[in-house]
């Protein structure tokens, strides 16, 4: 019989064997977040169960969720969250904590429609793991700083290693890893031509690692209309719709995205149609104007994509068009109507605003207002180098950038996307600033100096009928029909407000009103029955009952606009007494608000003085 020691002794190496060995090896990755869910993925070197502790506050992780089979391949689910909020969360198996502290978090995505700011990323053409993809990755780093990046978005050649795990764990995991992103911030990804290398390109098949290394929201769970299919899907960020489309691939229908009629495309219009999000974004691989290190005149898919698909784009208005393939930076002009070839494009006819869309201080730099057409951004330079194809830059361009690596990162805030193009050194190159539903003309009706508040349709900097005053919301009191103007400094945009002022008709019921001689004078009685929109009583004194003069002004009781049931009125004309004139006539005004007046009856009153004359 074997010594018992021995045995137990073994088993307790063992068991630290397992311990030190549970190590995770990928991850944590967030994906397919809604504003109540978030999916936390990784990778553990040895099979364990795990359990996933969360909670908004980092020093108390109150719920959990338990995963008591051993694998080494862990999804788990956290559902009932409270949207748009900070949570903490730990990774750990039966024996330690393998991943957790105060910089494990994300933040749920707010509720649809929200008008907060939302900050994402968009990189393509990023998985080769060289100098220029971890340069690009820490100037993007820097830029960020602290604020907290919603998410991020790949818009294909994710890497260009093959299309199985170990490459994306070269090309993509080992490079994103030591940063905040994989483990804060959702990430949607689309694929390329390279994420299909060594492998058949259809949509279904098993053998392609990135079907199994990331999660897509394809039943419709975080909005938009359910596809069914993770190589092309829909969501809402916010009061963004994105839509992440497959043109690589072959759908199970055997055709590509530009060989329409196709089951994506037709998903992709009942996903558009359905759309009520304020801004829409649609990022996928090829793009379909380019001149980079991809000519979009001369490669079919290319030209294709542009003849069939870009028509779809600009039917149901979609505002921002993301690409990668072309390993440069191409930001486009709003363009709505060209098809053919770069050299067909007219300006006149084609690009629907002419400035740069920058909104700075330099020459024509309006932001792009009319929302008549896409803006197309190739942004491929993440991680790929290439050479300007004949004809670049491409007519369509406002902007083209080959020489070296970027990204683009962008915010949407309400009714305003702000984008910039971030190089490999940490220079902006380029920006734009894209607005919505701008220079109104807005109706407004306020009665007589009644304290009202225009806020104009914009964020930013404001000129108040020519005078800079550079606030988001002014008072004012109207006493007349009013027209006032806000511009920003620039004079890009401007709203107008046509403020009517009403008048406040006065209502009242005077039950008693009494004149009487007293020792001192004449005291004037009267009473009001429903007193509305009354400002003030005025008392008007005659001695021939033709001629009368104001003495007095008596404030109303109440407030505008709203009953007084009763009200009791006491005036004394002291000169009365004095005066000795043997008759004298009294009469009430009542005025409103805008000093317009009514008479009440003449009353008379005889002093007993005799007459002078």
């Amino acid at each position: 019989m074997k010594n018992p020691n021995f045995i137990i002794i073994l088993l307790i190496q063992l068991i630290n064997f397992q311990s030190f060995s549970q190590q995770i090896s990928r991850g944590p990755y967030l994906q397919a977040a809604t504003p109540t869910y978030m999916q936390i993925r990784w990778r553990t070197d040895a099979q364990t169960a795990t359990v996933v502790r969360y909670g908004t506050n980092p020093s108390v992780l109150n719920l959990s969720v338990s995963v008591t089979d051993a694998k080494t391949e862990h999804i788990t689910n956290l559902n009932n969250l409270i949207p748009n909020t900070k949570y903490f969360y730990s990774l750990e198996s039966s024996t330690k904590v393998l991943a957790g502290g105060k910089d494990y978090f994300f933040v749920t995505p707010p509720p649809t429609n929200t008008t907060q700011k939302i900050r994402v990323w968009a990189l393509g053409d990023c998985g080769n793991a060289t100098e220029r993809q971890t340069k690009v990755r820490d100037a993007f780093v820097k830029s960020l700083g602290d604020n907290y990046l919603n998410l991020w978005v790949l818009l294909g050649d994710n890497t260009y290693f093959g299309s199985d795990d170990a490459a994306y764990e070269k090309g993509f995991f080992s490079i994103y890893a030591k940063d905040k992103f994989l483990r804060q911030s959702p990430l949607y990804p689309a694929t390329g031509n390279h994420d299909y290398d060594n492998a058949d390109r259809y949509m279904t098949n098993p053998k392609l690692a990135y079907y199994s290394i990331f999660t897509m929201p394809t039943k419709g769970e975080a909005g938009g209309v359910a596809s069914g299919s993770q190589g092309y899907y829909s969501y809402n960020y916010g009061n963004i719709h994105f839509v992440a489309l497959e043109s690589e691939a072959l759908d199970n229908d055997n055709r590509k995205l530009f060989q329409t009629p196709n089951n994506q495309v037709a998903w992709l219009e009942k996903d558009l149609a359905a759309n009520k999000q304020m801004w829409t974004i649609v990022y996928f691989h090829h793009p379909p104007f380019t001149k980079g290190s991809h000519n979009s005149d001369t490669e079919i898919d290319l030209t294709a994509i542009r003849q069939n698909i870009v028509p779809i784009f600009e039917k149901y208005k979609v505002d921002l068009v993301l690409n990668g393939h072309t390993h440069a930076y191409e930001r486009s002009r709003p363009i709505k109507g060209h098809y053919g070839f770069s050299t067909t494009l007219d300006e006149k006819k084609h690009v629907t605003e002419t400035s740069s869309g920058k909104w700075d201080n330099s020459e024509n730099s309006c932001p792009y207002a009319k929302n008549q057409a896409p803006i197309y951004v190739v942004a491929g330079s993440a991680g790929g180098y290439g050479t300007p194809k004949e004809g670049y830059p491409h007519k369509a361009m406002y902007y083209s950038y080959v020489e070296k690596g970027g990204s683009l990162y962008f915010e949407v805030e309400n009714n305003i996307l702000e984008a910039k193009f971030i190089n490999e050194d940490g220079e902006i190159l380029d920006k734009f600033t894209m607005i919505k539903n701008v220079n109104k003309s807005i109706s407004l009706k306020a009665f007589y100096e009644d304290e009202i508040t225009l806020t104009p349709s914009w964020r930013g900097n404001y000129i108040w009928n020519k005078n800079l005053q550079n606030t988001q919301a002014i008072k004012i009191k109207p006493q007349s029909d009013t027209l006032i103007l806000v511009k920003d400094k620039l004079s890009c945009i401007a709203d107008t407000f046509r403020v009517e002022v009403m008048r406040l008709t006065p209502q009242y019921d005077i039950k008693y009103l009494h004149v009487q001689r007293i020792q001192n004078g004449v005291k004037l009685e009267w009473d009001v029955n429903q007193q509305l929109n009354v400002q003030s009583y005025e008392i008007e004194k005659s001695t021939d009952g033709i001629n009368y003069k104001s003495i007095t002004k008596i404030k109303a009781i109440g407030q505008k606009n709203k009953v007084t049931p009763l009200a009791q009125y006491r005036y004394i004309d002291k000169t009365s007494a004095t005066d000795n004139i043997p008759q004298v006539y009294y009469r009430l005004k009542t005025l409103d608000w805008q000093n317009a007046g009514k008479y009440s009856k003449i009353l008379n009153l005889n002093m007993g003085f005799e007459s002078s004359k």
